[in-house]
């Protein structure tokens, strides 16, 4: 007879378990949601940080070819240990 008497606790307890949890699926999935934009949108800066290092390095080539070559070449040695440190 235990089980009769507790029915509505019994389906209380149960639709509560239930609301949790949809509740956490909701949260999983707005973390998800929010979490990928972030993510494209770090990767974007990080491919435009490498194209503009990539450019600057080609402009800092063309500014000093008039150098001796050795001279260039730790330029661009350079260029390449802060590009990276960068990454």
């Amino acid at each position: 007879m235990a089980p009769l008497i507790n029915r509505n606790a019994i389906r209380a307890a149960y639709n509560t378990a239930n609301a949790k949890q949809l509740q956490v699926v909701l949260h999983y999935e707005q973390t998800i949601l929010s979490a990928y934009p972030e993510v494209r949108n770090q990767l974007s800066t990080y491919r435009n940080y490498e194209q503009s290092f990539e450019k600057k390095s080609q402009e800092v080539v063309k500014t000093f070819s008039w150098l001796p070559f050795n001279v260039v070449m730790s330029a661009c040695c350079c260029v390449q240990y802060f590009k990276a440190e960068i990454k």
